[in-house]
């Protein structure tokens, strides 16, 4: 349909064709001034038209949304609610049920993708790592084989080429066989949005059904008890911990959102009944560090107390370790291996070790945050064993610093 601009420049530019015709015979100079001025009324309708039109399209693109492309190495943290940009796709719900809490039986999972779009983008690794009871019982790894292609960025940020995948499972035997392994379970993720919201989009359209488990997002818990790190990638909580695993292969991310969630249970409860197992194979401890943690640990199964009884949680602060047979703990002492002062934190009074001991080791009362306690100042870890009944008979919960 035309507007009544158009129509209105259309009359005159009729009228101005006839005025010419009849002026050209008749000579009449009216005529003419009255058709030359028809023709300049037609030249400015049609520039003031034109200029009113260029202007609503201006005003038509600065009304359209602004779309940014973002990149990011790491995965974003978006709703899943928000829809794809493939409108075929937007019928697909990839919620799901986001808890709060602190199970003890859970499975704590990981994928890797081809990028970050849930629908156009594909898996190409699942791991996942089973506990009951806090302890790690089962793991499930398995490379997902695709005919996509596999970006050079994202074979450099997770060293997934077609070489690795070509033997493995398509997606749809994959995620069979990842299903059956979380069973029930509660899933812990770090930003389980990501992983969700792909883990949901393939199992609706490759198994035609929803994954129904509860479902904890461990990166709130970096916000909220490790907020003092300059950022939350996956990466940086892994080096604040000093766990010696890779990064971006589903497993080892598995092993670092399970630390971080053991280390954000303990903090929360100001207890130490959940436990992580009693292995630091992953953990970069030095080599003094290793010292007291073995002699501690010689010293406690000489009294009977097992290694598969003792749990430990290492930050970048300290090395804590702590009986897992017991919810609460009446005794405690640290072992402080940086600085200018290195010392054993006895959990006594200065007065009553005084009165008791009669060990050669230098001590001293501890400081006005260390109220209560007793500074021995040990030269090496075999020293600890004279202060054994210290270690053994109240204790349920060690510190090394």
């Amino acid at each position: 349909m035309k507007s009544g601009n158009s129509l209105g420049c259309s009359g005159l530019a009729f009228l101005g064709v006839i005025g010419i015709i009849v002026s050209f015979f008749m000579s009449n100079f009216w005529i003419i001034i009255i058709t030359l001025v028809i023709i300049g009324i037609i030249i400015i309708s049609i520039i003031s038209s034109s200029n009113k039109n260029q202007n609503n399209i201006n005003h038509n693109i600065q009304s359209l949304p602004d779309i940014t492309k973002t990149s990011d190495s790491e995965k974003s943290f978006y709703s899943v609610t928000s829809k794809d940009n493939n409108k075929k796709h937007d019928s697909i719900d990839v919620a799901y049920s986001k808890v709060e809490g602190a199970p003890n039986n859970y499975v704590v999972f990981d994928l890797e993708t081809t990028g970050l779009k849930y629908s156009s983008d594909v898996v190409l690794e699942i791991g996942a790592i089973k506990y009951i009871d806090d302890v790690e019982t089962d793991r499930f790894h398995t490379y997902v084989k695709t005919t996509k292609t596999i970006p050079d960025y994202i074979t450099k940020i997770n060293g997934i080429t077609f070489s690795t995948i070509k033997d493995a499972p398509m997606i749809r035997s994959a995620l069979k066989d990842f299903i059956d392994f979380i069973g029930d379970y509660t899933l812990i993720a770090y930003n389980s949005d990501f992983d969700m919201s792909f883990l949901q989009y393939n199992c609706k359209t490759k198994l035609n059904k929803t994954v129904e488990n509860d479902v904890i997002d461990a990166l709130p818990l970096a916000r909220k008890y490790l907020s003092e790190l300059p950022n939350k990638k996956l990466e940086t909580v892994k080096q604040h911990f000093k766990l010696k695993v890779g990064s971006h292969n589903a497993i080892d991310d598995c092993i670092v959102t399970n630390h971080l969630y053991q280390y954000c249970k303990q903090y929360e409860a100001d207890r130490f009944k959940y436990v992580i197992p009693f292995t630091y194979e992953f953990q970069e401890l030095n080599d003094t560090e290793v010292e007291y943690l073995n002699t501690v640990v010689e010293i406690l199964e000489k009294n009977g107390i097992k290694k598969s009884e003792i749990g430990m949680i290492y930050t970048s602060k300290f090395l804590r370790l702590y009986d897992k047979r017991e919810d609460r703990f009446s005794f405690d002492i640290r072992i402080k291996m940086y600085g200018k002062l290195k010392y054993v934190l006895l959990d006594i009074p200065l007065s009553r070790f005084e009165s008791e001991s009669d060990t050669e080791i230098k001590y001293t009362e501890g400081s006005s945050d260390e109220k209560g306690k007793t500074r021995l100042f040990t030269e090496n870890p075999q020293q600890l064993w004279r202060v054994e009944k210290y270690i053994v008979n109240k204790q349920r919960h060690w510190s090394i610093y």
